[in-house]
């Protein structure tokens, strides 16, 4: 009886190891080294999932980026066709611009080639055709007046004598050669024929060409009655004044002045016109200007 339960003691107690320690105290003691390996893991895997959840952060950002880079790409490319439009634009602007001024020229050219020869067709018919000297300025005086009239160098053309009526008309080539290429009588002959603006271009080229032809007298009076036979009469003023100032003591000052008072009276001015033929009576009391503009204040 006694061995049965000192067997029964040996049955129910621990097993106890060779290291002394128990069954039980072993298995609890893996049990929690197991515990404490799972609570690990479990908190990698906490890790793990914060670490995917970043990484899927970042992924979508750079999706963003992405797709705003490629909306940026597609907008420059946009505008780099922009761009390529606006410049094939300027550059068939460019070529039809160039081809209009082409034309222009080729155009110009063509109608100052014309105006060339006509005036010099004009030049020559005119110079073999008429020798008649530079009359006095519209409203025209009496041929004595003309006679007595200073020339463009401020001398007086002496009438001619009764012995040279009776001689030939013929004068020497170089004196008709002289009257063949002199612009006034040109520009004259082109006035009196009612062509305003072929006088004109013969005495600017004169004025150009000629020495000392852009301060005579006589060709800036020629010139300014260029403008007043198209009715400019302002410009004409103008002109006229440019004669007053650079030869105020030649007698085409004075008739320079008496046309002054007849653009303003074209113009409607009559103070004005009265004004300048009355300077012309008190500055040039003697001369046929004066007698002209006398009769005007009269009219």
């Amino acid at each position: 009886m006694k061995r049965l339960l000192i067997l029964s003691l040996f049955c129910t107690a621990c097993v106890v190891d060779r290291t002394g320690q128990s069954v039980t105290s072993r298995v609890a003691r893996e049990a929690s080294i197991q515990t404490s390996r799972v609570q690990e893991a479990e908190k990698l895997v906490k890790r793990q999932g914060k670490r995917l959840a970043e990484l899927e952060e970042v992924m979508a950002y750079r999706g963003e980026q992405d797709e705003m880079e490629l909306e940026n790409l597609d907008g420059i490319q946009m505008e780099i066709r922009r761009l390529r439009n606006d410049v094939e634009k300027l550059l068939r602007a460019g070529t039809q611009g160039t081809s209009e001024t082409d034309a222009f020229r080729t155009d110009a050219d063509a109608r100052l080639n014309e105006a060339a020869q006509r005036i010099d067709a004009l030049e020559r018919s005119l110079g073999l055709g008429s020798s008649s000297p530079v009359v006095a300025p519209q409203p025209t005086p009496s041929p004595k007046d003309e006679a007595e009239s200073p020339d463009e160098e401020g001398k007086s053309q002496p009438e001619a004598s009764d012995s040279e009526e009776a001689k030939p008309e013929a004068a020497p080539v170089e004196e008709a050669a002289v009257q063949e290429n002199d612009p006034l009588v040109l520009a004259e002959q082109a006035l009196t024929d009612g062509h305003p603006r072929v006088a004109r271009a013969v005495l600017e080229r004169a004025m150009r060409e000629v020495d000392g032809a852009g301060g005579d007298p006589e060709v800036l009076y020629r010139y300014a009655e260029t403008w007043f036979a198209e009715g400019l009469y302002e410009q004409a003023g103008l002109r006229y004044q440019n004669v007053v100032d650079k030869a105020g003591e030649s007698s085409w000052a004075a008739w320079a002045m008496v046309r002054q008072g007849e653009c303003f009276q074209h113009l409607g001015n009559g103070e004005g016109a009265r004004f300048f033929w009355e300077d012309v009576i008190r500055q040039y009391p003697e001369s046929e200007a004066a007698k002209l503009a006398e009769s005007l204040l009269k009219g």
